[in-house]
């Protein structure tokens, strides 16, 4: 959704990007680019999960605007329907799939309890029982750390909270300086090799 305003600010519909980030229309002119960028977190085994969390990042040529694109962006997604419609969806059934994993739990905790309950002489005769059991402790955990991970989510999850606010540079950087110097030294090299060029055609003529 925000790369899709992305697309917007790359072709310079100033007048549509106002409407959905509900922003003066010079305000707008001030975005120049708009991107967003999933993160991602390595697990035990070094392999990349995807979090419910994205990097939003924008240019704007006047700094002192950046709070009001902020304010533009929680207004997009707070009141975007697909968003809500997916936000109520999830406070919906994140309660019913934690009851379904209590009740998961409790049965491999019965099950394992039946299991470690064994005569030794039971247990000697099943030589994968103990590791059965530390088998089952182990999706236990896994069950548990789902349930928190989803009773998390439900108390800090909306449409669109921040982690953190857009950094506002007292001192951003002017380019202005460096291009005329790009452009200069372009230009010098260009009059080199204009006299070099003239230089050698006289001597040729001669």
């Amino acid at each position: 959704m925000v790369n899709a305003i992305g697309s917007v600010v790359e072709n310079s519909e100033y007048e549509i990007l106002a409407k959905i980030l509900q922003l003066p229309l010079e305000v707008a002119h001030t975005i120049k680019f708009i991107e967003a960028e999933q993160l991602y977190e390595l697990d035990l085994e070094n392999r990349r999960q995807k979090l419910s969390q994205f990097q939003i990042t924008i240019r704007v040529t006047d700094n002192q605007t950046i709070p009001l694109v902020s304010d533009g962006f929680f207004n997009y997604f707070t009141k975007n329907a697909y968003a809500n419609k997916n936000y109520t969806l999830f406070k919906k059934q994140s309660p019913e799939l934690i009851t379904y994993l209590d009740q998961e739990i409790e049965d491999l905790k019965t099950y394992r309890n039946s299991m470690l309950g064994k005569s030794e002489v039971e247990l000697s005769s099943i030589s994968i029982a103990n590791d059965k059991s530390e088998l089952l402790q182990n999706q236990i955990i896994q069950l548990y750390e789902k349930k928190q991970s989803i009773e998390r989510d439900l108390e800090l999850l909306k449409p669109l909270s921040y982690l953190s606010d857009f950094a506002v540079y007292k001192k951003p950087k002017d380019r202005t300086v460096f291009r005329v110097a790009i452009l200069s030294v372009a230009f010098l090299i260009m009059g080199f090799v204009i006299a070099l060029f003239k230089d050698v055609n006289t001597i040729v003529r001669q």
